[in-house]
């Protein structure tokens, strides 16, 4: 007689094979949620990344900012003598620029927390903090600044397991304050002629092109504006330069007019705080009154 072509298993065999697959589920649990685990942390950390370099970011542009506002920009000269008030190292005096991109480093969160670490502020691209030891470059004329900070300690729920107690991030961030003049600067060497950035126009207001602070002969005082005045010129409207350049002291136009101060006060043809010349009364056209007609005599 013939083998039959199926076999029926046995029930001992079946009931040696009972229990494999919950073995099973249960190596595949552990990798799951291991995998789980492992991505959590990893998305934290990511978005941990993402919140520092925003911070990063603003923090550059707001010393870039005050390196435009400063005026040191248009100072035909480059000259370094008063850098230090602005971006030189933070004493509490000196150093506006760095002191604000500290300040809006430490506001801004990251992953719940301040940055852990007082940030890194250099400028010119270069591991310098004090832009005055960049004299002799093109620093003045095409500022460049860069902020560094670093968040550690980051919170992780998962990773722990395997004895990791926290994690480190950092991020970077560099803003220059562009110079459109086309001047001769590579990163911020001078290659060529050094251009400033040279004003064209006054926004948002529309003034007379008439610096009260300095008359035609260069001295600095009040002069008079108007028609036959001696007030100086802000802008050579020949090639559009600063008449009288350089950076002013305290707003007092001693050493130039960036940053001169001055009033801006209505029905006044020129002010400065204390005195007000008006302008002149707008003349009128002459009435004349039309013929009348009258009947003529029958």
């Amino acid at each position: 007689m013939e083998t039959p072509c199926i076999c029926r298993v046995r029930a001992d065999h079946r009931h040696r094979e009972r229990g494999v697959t919950m073995v099973f589920v249960a190596l595949a649990m552990v990798a799951i949620i291991s995998m789980a685990a492992l991505s959590i942390d990893v998305i934290t950390l990511y978005l941990a990344k993402q919140e520092a370099q925003r911070s990063a970011d603003s923090a550059a542009l707001a010393a870039a900012k005050v390196l435009s506002l400063s005026g040191i920009t248009g100072d035909p000269n480059n000259s370094s003598d008063n850098w230090s008030l602005i971006c030189g190292p933070d004493d509490g005096t000196n150093g506006l620029a760095t002191r604000m991109a500290k300040a809006v480093a430490n506001q801004n969160a990251i992953a719940g927390g301040p940055v852990t670490a007082t940030p890194t502020v250099t400028y010119g691209g270069a591991n310098s903090s004090d832009c005055t030891a960049l004299s002799g470059t093109g620093f003045g004329l095409n500022p460049i600044v860069t902020v560094q900070l670093t968040r550690g300690s980051l919170p992780t729920f998962f990773s722990r397991i395997w004895g990791n107690t926290g994690n480190t991030v950092s991020a970077t961030a560099t803003a220059e304050v562009f110079n459109p003049s086309n001047s001769g600067i590579s990163g911020n060497q001078p290659t060529g002629t050094l251009v400033p950035v040279q004003p064209r126009c006054v926004k948002p207001w529309v003034v007379p092109n008439q610096d009260p602070r300095h008359d035609t002969s260069g001295s600095v005082g009040n002069c008079t504006g108007g028609l036959g005045g001696n007030c100086a010129k802000i802008v050579n409207l020949a090639d559009g330069s600063i008449v009288t350049k350089g950076i002013s002291l305290n707003g007092t136009g001693n050493g130039g007019i960036i940053g001169e101060s001055f009033w801006l006060v209505p029905d006044c043809r020129f002010s400065h705080q204390i005195t007000c010349i008006l302008r002149l009364p707008p003349r009128r056209p002459m009435l004349r009154s039309a013929p009348t007609s009258r009947p003529l005599p029958t």
